[in-house]
């Protein structure tokens, strides 16, 4: 972490920049590219390996806040557990959770609380929400083909992320999105002087929902599309 925080504000480094901008662009540009359609299934793997790398690479908190996280660590506040890190559940009396990994060596470190931040797979039927569940069970939901190529790990929807049910029939007044639909809007977020789909797919949904609510007939411009 010190190392990647010194290269990130110093100066001298500015192939850093660059490689991140190289990954940020690539990353738009393919995801432009499968929402036209004209990436195959073929292309999904080289896909998600770009994604792969672009979350490793460019994700994560800026230089200060790292800088912030090492000063808690100086200060014995923060304990940093190492990787592969394995958490064990104590049959005893004491701490409930023995965290430990392969590769750091030292203390062990004990918690009576453990909180779970990672973020889990998409796939529907791990799906344990009542609604969801539900909406399943009366055909108003059926899932799909994710950008994985993972069968049954996305809910369906149609163009304006109205669901489409067990028939094959978007359903008026159904809306989803989010990762966990079959067209998630994965650029996230903008960057000035490039194209990023998420301000006129956010407009679309919002149109369609507005249509939906008042009954009318839905009008979307070509640009909102």
């Amino acid at each position: 972490m010190l190392t990647n925080l010194g290269r990130a504000t110093d100066r001298r480094h500015p192939q850093d920049g660059l490689l991140y901008s190289t990954l940020v662009a690539s990353y738009f540009v393919l995801h432009s590219l499968l929402a036209e359609g004209l990436l195959d299934d073929a292309d999904r793997d080289f896909v998600a390996q770009v994604e792969g790398s672009f979350s490793y690479v460019c994700s994560g908190p800026p230089p200060e806040r790292l800088g912030n996280l090492l000063a808690l660590h100086r200060a014995g506040v923060v304990r940093f557990l190492g990787p592969d890190t394995r958490f064990r559940r104590n049959p005893g009396a004491g701490p409930r959770f023995l965290p430990d990994s392969p590769v750091v060596v030292g203390d062990p470190v004990t918690a009576d609380h453990l909180v779970d931040a990672r973020m889990a797979q998409v796939t529907v039927p791990r799906v344990t929400d009542p609604v969801l569940r539900g909406l399943l069970a009366d055909g108003e939901l059926v899932a799909g083909t994710g950008a994985s190529g993972a069968a049954e790990s996305v809910f369906v929807v149609d163009g304006d992320n109205r669901a489409v049910g067990a028939d094959g029939v978007a359903r008026d007044g159904l809306f989803l999105v989010g990762p966990s639909t079959s067209d998630p809007v994965r650029e996230g977020f903008g960057r000035p002087g490039q194209r990023t789909r998420v301000f006129p797919a956010n407009r679309r949904v919002a149109e369609a929902v507005a249509d939906a609510l008042v009954g009318r007939p839905q009008k979307l411009s070509p640009a909102s599309r």
